[in-house]
């Protein structure tokens, strides 16, 4: 009655209370067996079950939660450090003991006498290994309510926030930790409940087979040994039990609470309420984990390797100021690039080739200032190493074979964008090189695409390296008795008439043979390739304006001509048919 007056007054020096009702309540549990006990124990959580809805924790009875916390959690250690004590001693005694038994296994066929020393000692052995078990399983148990009293202040912190906070991120975030938190509790609860369940099933067996031996029997200490150990190891896990139990009851309580406070707000509360808690699970996929590495770094000689994490956030943030730099550092070369061309400084194809190129060089830097912007070294990407690495290499040699010969190629400058080239048995006009291939338009307009490594491995041809003009040739015969400085005279107007001949060096006249049917004359000039009309169409005016200029003149075109001779050693028969009718 004194303490729902208390509830009711909601004095602040009284809401210790509550955490005082609970802290006598824990021990209460330890002899599971007294009756007593469980009343004044189930009385006790009836008190704090009244109490609960209205009292909330200030920030100073939190620090003084925690300074009991503390001392609770040195009084574990300290109980943990003698159960180790107790383990060591208990092995090495079994240790003895298992020495012992294999002292005692007879090599020859074995006496009454010594059987019985025998089956004796196993069975002291069996009492050893049985409390040994238990010490262990004790330990084990110990050590969860420590790390179980670890979150016990993060709870009763998030439930403080629950009740006093006004900000709905920070409620619902409080909220998210105590549901967390219920799903760790039941989950223990569950454990609990199946070890404290195995436990009781040893004990009872070990209490049947001590029930059937004699109380003077030797073996009687040893076994009353393990039954205590047995006993304190059931007392254990029916502590842990309770206090899993009680905080698992509480936040049950409390989640329940806050589910009928929330049925309360308002529609713009609620709203608040999601959006807080939208971004708190933003912030946790924020902060996921993607892999984790060592950094090591060296001070004064001294290598000192620092484990970090790389997380979600880090590589998207990297991305992000990858993707956005990548985009105005390419717009840029854009720009310049335009500008060079539009001034003739450059053309079109070689800026194109140039622009991509320096795009790939950009891209690898703008790569490491990344990564070292966002502070995640390159020893974050070692598990690339190994077979991976060789996997890679091999199923990629031929790709990075054409890459260092498009940079070979490109730094030689000895085939560039627009240079006519002859390369195994294609020829056309280079229109890119990228870091693979090369593109080759052939002069019947065919895209041809060829791998770098062909202009490096193989022979090729080019007709524009050094300067775009190149010498054609122009070949007629004229036949026998036809005036020789009249035809050279007439050809050496028609190559001076055509625009697309080149005037220097000048064109030549050369009579090249006496051939059988005719007098060959060749004309050689001198074109450039890049000009519009193609050496193609520059021969066929030639040889259209030559012919017409020839037969002007008289002079006849030679064609191929034969004389038959015919010897026979008597004359030849002629007869005449006349025609059919």
């Amino acid at each position: 009655e004194q303490l729902r007056r208390s509830c009711r007054q909601s004095h602040p020096e009284r809401r210790w209370q509550t955490e005082h009702q609970r802290q006598k309540r824990a021990p209460l549990s330890s002899k599971s067996f007294n009756f007593g006990f469980r009343v004044e124990a189930d009385l006790l959580n009836r008190k704090v079950t009244a109490l609960g809805p209205t009292i909330a924790f200030p920030e100073a009875d939190v620090e003084q939660l925690k300074k009991s916390t503390a001392e609770r959690a040195k009084q574990i250690a300290k109980e943990l450090s003698q159960l180790e004590i107790a383990q060591h001693l208990a092995i090495v005694a079994r240790q003895k003991l298992a020495s012992e038994v294999e002292a005692l296994k007879p090599v020859e066929p074995a006496t009454e006498e010594s059987a019985a020393r025998l089956a004796e000692a196993e069975t002291r052995l069996r009492f050893a290994e049985t409390e040994t078990q238990s010490l262990a399983d004790r330990f084990e148990i110990l050590g969860g309510r420590q790390r179980f009293l670890g979150e016990y202040v993060t709870v009763q912190k998030a439930r403080m926030t629950l009740l006093t906070s006004d900000s709905p991120g920070d409620r619902a975030e409080a909220y998210d930790t105590l549901a967390a938190e219920l799903s760790r509790a039941t989950a223990f609860n569950s454990l609990v409940d199946v070890r404290r369940n195995a436990a009781l099933s040893e004990m009872q067996e070990h209490e049947a087979r001590l029930a059937l031996m004699d109380q003077a029997s030797p073996l009687r200490a040893a076994s009353d040994k393990a039954l205590d150990a047995q006993r304190d190891e059931l007392d254990s896990i029916e502590r842990f039990g309770q206090e899993v139990s009680s905080v698992r009851l509480d936040l049950a309580r409390w989640l329940g609470d806050s589910r009928e406070q929330a049925k309360t707000m308002t529609w713009g509360e609620r709203f608040r309420g999601y959006g807080s808690r939208i971004a708190g699970w933003a912030k946790k996929v924020w902060n996921i984990e993607v892999y984790p590495y060592e950094d090591k770094t060296e001070v004064e000689g001294e290598v000192i390797t620092v484990k970090r994490s790389l997380v979600l956030g880090w590589l998207l943030d990297a991305l992000l100021f990858f993707y956005l730099t990548y985009r105005a550092g390419s717009w840029l070369l854009k720009r310049g690039f335009r500008r060079l061309v539009a001034k003739g400084r450059m053309e079109e194809g070689q800026s194109q080739t140039l622009r991509r190129w320096t795009r790939i060089a950009m891209g690898i830097v703008l790569a490491l200032v990344t990564l070292h912007l966002v502070k995640i070294p390159l020893t974050a990407f070692a598990f690339l190493g190994g077979a991976i690495a060789i996997g890679i290499g091999f199923g990629t040699q031929t790709l990075f074979k054409n890459f260092i010969s498009g940079i070979i190629v490109l730094f030689e400058r000895k085939v560039r964008v627009g240079d006519i080239l002859d390369v195994d048995g294609v020829a056309g006009t280079v229109t890119s090189i990228d870091t693979r291939s090369s593109m080759i338009r052939t002069f019947d307009g065919v895209e041809i695409i060829l791998p770098n490594s062909l202009l490096l491995e193989n022979k090729v041809t080019n007709w524009t390296h050094d300067t775009p003009v190149v010498r054609r040739v122009v070949r007629v015969g004229v036949s026998y008795g036809s005036p020789l400085r009249t035809v050279s005279t007439l050809l050496a107007e028609c190559a001076a008439e055509h625009g697309v001949v080149s005037k220097n060096p000048e064109p030549q006249i050369i009579l090249e043979d006496f051939g059988p049917d005719s007098l060959v004359f060749a004309l050689y000039y001198w074109i450039d390739l890049r000009a519009t009309t193609g050496a193609m169409v520059v021969g066929s005016d030639l040889r259209f304006m030559i012919e017409k200029r020839l037969t002007d003149a008289g002079i006849s075109i030679a064609f191929p001509q034969r004389e038959i001779h015919l010897s026979a050693d008597k004359p030849l028969r002629v007869e005449v048919q006349p025609p059919e009718s």
